[in-house]
């Protein structure tokens, strides 16, 4: 009640705010939609996308050709940090963070041959 998000936001990594500097980081690709879980870090080494976030219940993937994936949390013990691989035969991937409460958080789709160039 009160809220203008309509219960949701955008968290941008821009490197100063200033237009130019979010409006960049719109079109790279380097935001994530919540509802309200925490994405702090999500870095690709070794084929394998490396998380960090706020405490998780579930994370799992979105991809091509079926080859989604679902971690959950075991039980009073969530997940804060996880190293997903990446199938060689992906075209895209994308991670959805699941808190206690059932709210979302969504990265974008991160294509496979941009995140091979970039290791």
């Amino acid at each position: 009640p009160g809220s203008d998000s309509c219960g949701a936001f955008t968290v941008i990594f821009a490197k100063e705010l200033t237009y130019k500097s979010v409006m960049d980081a719109l079109f790279e690709g380097r935001f994530y939609a919540s509802q309200g879980p925490e994405i702090y870090s999500l870095e690709y080494e070794d084929g394998c996308l490396n998380l960090k976030c706020s405490p998780a219940s579930r994370v799992y993937t979105s991809a091509d050709l079926r080859r989604s994936l679902s971690f959950f949390a075991e039980k009073d013990k969530p997940i804060t940090e996880l190293s997903i691989k990446v199938h060689e035969k992906n075209e895209y991937i994308r991670i959805t963070v699941e808190d206690e409460y059932g709210k979302h958080a969504n990265t974008v789709a991160y294509w496979k041959d941009e995140l091979d160039k970039e290791e």
